[in-house]
């Protein structure tokens, strides 16, 4: 049996991302062409249940459930995304939707609700490139 998995194999180049940010306007839409580097982390609280006179839990109960991540992307495109949205700093981006799919397969996650949380830059002497990390916390995930 000759299984083909390679097209299961997605690059980076595979993927597209998008950011739709409300602004007073409207919202504007915008394709994430330098992003380097975008994450998640989606957690959920996790609670063993004991029985009094019992040493071994008799169940697990799972809830609370958050959705975290990043975008570290060059930071002329943030801080173009913030100018053509009417904000100064990426902490003001509130309700935004991240999506993030891949050109051929069937992946896509899109995170809604997003608040970022902070916004990271570092400038170093001699480096080729700037970045600006952005990390954010989500309402939802589909």
């Amino acid at each position: 049996m000759n299984n083909n998995y390679s097209k299961l194999i997605l690059t980076a180049a595979d993927y597209k991302c998008v950011l739709s940010v409300p602004t007073q306007s409207g919202v504007k839409t915008f394709n994430l062409v330098t992003l380097q580097e975008v994450g998640w982390r989606i957690k959920r609280d996790i609670e063993t249940i004991y029985q009094v006179g019992i040493n071994t839990p008799y169940g697990i109960q799972s809830h609370n459930v958050s959705y975290e991540g990043y975008a570290l992307l060059q930071a002329g495109e943030l801080l173009s995304i913030l100018a053509l949205s009417g904000l100064s700093e990426t902490t003001q981006i509130q309700g935004a939707v991240l999506a993030i799919a891949g050109a051929v397969g069937g992946f896509s996650r899109s995170f809604g609700g997003i608040n970022f949380s902070a916004e990271e830059f570092t400038l170093r002497a001699r480096d080729k490139d700037s970045k600006i990390n952005a990390p954010f916390v989500a309402a939802s995930v589909t």
